[in-house]
């Protein structure tokens, strides 16, 4: 007799391999399909009852203003450190000096400064055209109240961006150094212009005369570093703030249409999910293999094991 011969796992067909049973995926599919129309009319039902609560609701619920300042052009770098500082301790302590009460009677200082942190963006603007342009938008209850605080934060970040006591001595000294080269320069320029024959190389005596290209080239050089100079001393100025902080008169939140979708739409979703496990559970508790899990866990649960 020949040895019988051995047929590879993977050459039988899906449903008639051993340990194997086959998956209907089209079957559980329509299976679940035939669960959400038999429930249609909770799945109707429930997202419109919900959108309704939710329209009625909406006007009662505290809400939410935006107070919007645009600042720039600032570049990349200064942008993102206006961001750090603009949240950063020493700023939020001297915006909330002007609301000791914000948000709240007796909270620890160390919490107001979380608070509005929270309720600041520093953010670019949407359009390319003003890439560098940033808007400040500051949340809060009441619109004036908003538009102030942005308006601190503001005054507290320009104050940041001035050089401490002992930097802004050092940097007045190389201004007044800076000048004082550059008015001997352009003294030296003017005399030379005056005497031609100083330019002029005398071949006898060996004398060369001074390059005065390289020396407007050197005053135009040291103006230009008197201007960064002048900028470091005075900091940012109010001028670039674009636009201040405005006073909004619409909540931005809650907007009553984009509050009853939202409602809707997660209440469908719930509703959706609640049937496909209902959907699940019924198939497995007809299931010789999981019904008696199933069924333990019925029996473990809190109310069932206290009503033993």
């Amino acid at each position: 007799m020949k040895p019988d011969t051995v047929i590879p796992h993977d050459s039988l067909p899906y449903g008639d391999r051993p340990g194997d049973e086959r998956r209907d995926y089209w079957g559980a599919l329509l299976g679940f399909t035939v669960s959400l129309l038999r429930h249609w009319k909770l799945l109707v039902a429930g997202p419109l009852i919900v959108g309704a609560a939710a329209y009625v609701v909406a006007p009662s619920l505290q809400k939410t203003y935006v107070s919007a300042a645009y600042i720039g052009p600032l570049d990349e770098a200064t942008s993102k450190l206006a961001a750090l500082v603009l949240r950063s301790p020493p700023v939020l302590n001297v915006a909330l000096q002007k609301f000791p009460q914000y948000p709240a009677p007796g909270m620890p200082d160390e919490n107001r400064r979380l608070y509005l942190a929270d309720k600041i963006k520093f953010k670019t603007t949407m359009d390319p055209k003003f890439s560098q342009l940033y808007v400040l938008e500051v949340e809060d209850a009441e619109p004036v109240r908003a538009q102030q605080i942005g308006t601190a934060l503001i005054d507290a970040w320009l104050v940041t961006t001035k050089p401490p006591p002992d930097k802004l001595a050092s940097l007045e000294r190389l201004t007044v150094s800076n000048e004082s080269q550059l008015a001997d320069l352009s003294i030296a320029i003017t005399e030379l212009l005056k005497h031609p024959e100083l330019l002029k190389p005398d071949v006898e005596t060996g004398y060369a005369p001074v390059n005065i290209a390289d020396m407007i080239k050197l005053r135009t050089e040291g103006a230009k570093r008197s201007e960064e100079l002048k900028a470091a001393v005075a900091g940012f100025s109010s001028d670039l703030i674009f636009a201040p902080p405005t006073l909004p008169d619409v909540p931005a939140w809650p907007i009553r249409r984009e509050l009853v979708l939202r409602s809707v739409g997660i209440t469908l979703v719930a509703l959706i999910l609640f049937v496909l496990m209902r959907h699940t559970i019924s198939l497995a508790s007809a299931n010789p293999v999981y019904a008696p899990k199933l069924k333990q866990i019925g029996n473990a649960m809190p109310w069932r094991r206290s009503s033993m």
